[in-house]
């Protein structure tokens, strides 16, 4: 038996599988097939129009769907797009916090997790098991492998294997992001001993210049 909530609006072609849960105020578009023991929080959007600007309004491919595996659970205010190029797919026992969201032609894993503003932009393929901590971004056309962790705040540009950690605005594993800080840091005492060298010159020079006077 499913709960639907109040001022819901749901396309005639969707299908809702068995033991769900709708919140109130939710959008559920056409071609979103979800399945068993979903809840959706209240005012989300699922299988929202794809965002494309490009195409006209009666091209074909606004028509692909977008499947929701057993078990996930959206809190409010998350939005997930359809399919344009492709169907778009979220996994079994994925978990998406408040204000997190995909773009259209997503593909998803098993048991991923997105915090509070996490993104997923268009067509990104995730592996199993993957964590997007907060305010983290993914580009167009990216890979996350399986195991992976998208750090808070990280930007991420360009494909990372299985059991990543990706950390920083440059698409930084933890180990790059590591080297690339313990330089910072060496940078940054040679340039304080270059100071310090041109403070004692500098001073010599005006206890040496008042001398002559």
């Amino acid at each position: 038996m499913n709960f639907i909530g109040n001022n819901c609006k749901i396309d005639p072609t969707a299908i809702i599988g068995d033991n769900c849960c709708i919140g109130d105020n939710t959008v559920i578009r056409k071609n979103v097939i979800i399945g068993d023991n979903v809840i959706v929080g209240e005012n989300c959007v699922i299988g929202e129009t794809p965002s494309v600007w490009d195409a006209s309004p009666d091209d074909e491919r606004f028509d692909k769907k977008l499947f929701i595996g057993d078990g996930c659970c959206f809190k409010p205010f998350v939005v997930i797009e359809r399919g344009f190029l492709h169907d778009a797919k979220i996994g079994k026992n994925c978990f998406f916090s408040c204000l997190s969201g995909v773009g259209h032609d997503v593909v998803m894993g098993d048991n991923c997790l997105l915090f509070p503003h996490a993104c997923l932009h268009s067509n990104v393929t995730v592996g199993d098991n993957v964590r997007f901590y907060t305010s983290s971004m993914v580009m167009d056309n990216i890979t996350v492998g399986s195991n992976s962790i998208i750090y808070f705040r990280a930007f991420v540009k360009k494909s990372c294997k299985d059991g990543s950690f990706i950390i920083g605005e440059d698409s930084d594993t933890l180990k790059e992001y590591c080297k690339k800080r313990n330089f910072l840091k060496r940078a940054s005492k040679t340039l304080q001993r270059i100071k310090d060298l041109e403070d004692t010159i500098n001073g010599k020079d005006r206890r040496e210049h008042q001398e002559e006077i």
